[in-house]
């Protein structure tokens, strides 16, 4: 199904809202972290002091606990200090028992509402929509073999404002006033594929950004670049560079020899 459907200088979304394609956003954009593990020894999150994490139980099957972090620029995914009570919890967490890449536990992605065009965010979500299972490697699910994966990054199906709750494994919820989710992520409690699933977000924001919604509609994911953009970007986006070099998806350049 054709997902944009263009009006005059607007067009209808997944979720049947008119957006201004000449709109632009320009707020400082932030990321926010809800990453989901399953860990095998009683969890209580009383016991531990945060000040930077909001840490929950979660009710999913198969899921323990939940770690909420605060808003964060994507500067400092790559800087020590500010989220340095992050990593190292999830080092702690994984060291007890915890392990976050099982297929009931997702990582979502939150990106600030007010720093994300309306029509960045609607090729974003064509670009899920209509590249899910090319994109499904660097998530880290396998799309073709999973119940899981196959709701995470099912076409054509987003999360509706006002109806969060209707299908909670959904691409991207709307449901949130302040940012986008982005849900498509399988967790890990490893470093650097958390900040892999970061990276992503960023990257594909900025790699839409020089398509037109006819590029999106009419050409294939190899035509359209997108693993070549980031490996000449690699060094802005290591993690996620990093995670397409051990999947395959890229292969790594030959150093000319002297």
């Amino acid at each position: 199904a054709n997902v944009l459907r263009v009006i005059g200088n607007f067009y209808v979304n997944a979720i049947g809202e008119r957006v201004n394609l000449n709109d632009k956003k320009k707020g400082l954009r932030t990321y926010g972290l809800e990453i989901e593990y399953s860990n095998f020894n009683e969890y209580d999150p009383d016991e531990v002091t945060q000040k930077t994490l909001i840490l929950k139980e979660d009710g999913t099957p198969g899921v323990t606990g939940e770690i909420n972090t605060l808003p964060f620029t994507f500067r400092a995914l790559h800087t020590a200090a500010p989220l340095a009570e992050l990593w190292d919890y999830v080092k702690r967490v994984d060291g007890e028992g915890g392990k976050g890449d099982v297929e009931q536990c997702g990582i979502h992605v939150h990106v600030s509402r007010d720093s994300v065009s309306d029509i960045q965010i609607a090729k974003l979500e064509f670009l899920i929509n209509i590249h899910s299972e090319q994109l499904a490697s660097l998530a880290r699910r396998d799309y073709a073999n999973n119940y899981y994966t196959n709701k995470c990054m099912d076409r054509n199906a987003f999360v509706r404002p006002g109806c969060k709750d209707e299908d909670k494994y959904q691409p991207v919820n709307y449901g949130h006033s302040q940012t986008y989710e982005i849900r498509i992520f399988r967790s890990n409690l490893r470093v650097d594929r958390i900040k892999s699933c970061v990276e992503l977000v960023e990257f594909s924001l900025n790699f839409v950004n020089s398509l037109s919604i006819t590029d999106l509609k009419t050409k294939s994911f190899v035509e359209l670049g997108y693993l070549k953009a980031l490996q000449r970007a690699g060094k802005q986006y290591p993690n996620l560079y990093r995670l397409a070099l051990d999947k395959g998806l890229i292969v790594p350049k030959q150093r000319k020899q002297a």
